[in-house]
């Protein structure tokens, strides 16, 4: 996936497990850091279980841990 992919795609999941407030994610590129979303650590376990289920990988939980950025994520999906 290129990168336009990868942030449609998170976009995309952030739409799913935050409803209603798709206007918040227009910022969103690889370099945001996933703590400026502000959402709780369920919802962010949630974003990565629509990602997963997207792109058909499974992401363990201490790679998880060490993601900042959606570059991060971004990685793990490329891998």
């Amino acid at each position: 996936m290129n990168d336009q992919e990868l942030i449609a795609l998170f976009k995309e999941a952030l739409d799913d497990v935050v409803p209603g407030k798709a206007g918040q994610w227009n910022h969103i590129d690889l370099t945001t850091a996933i703590e400026d979303l502000s959402v709780d650590s369920v919802t962010f376990m949630e974003l990565v279980g629509f990602v997963e289920d997207k792109t058909g990988k499974v992401f363990a939980d201490d790679e998880l841990a060490r993601l900042q950025t959606f570059g991060d994520l971004a990685g793990l999906i490329r891998a």
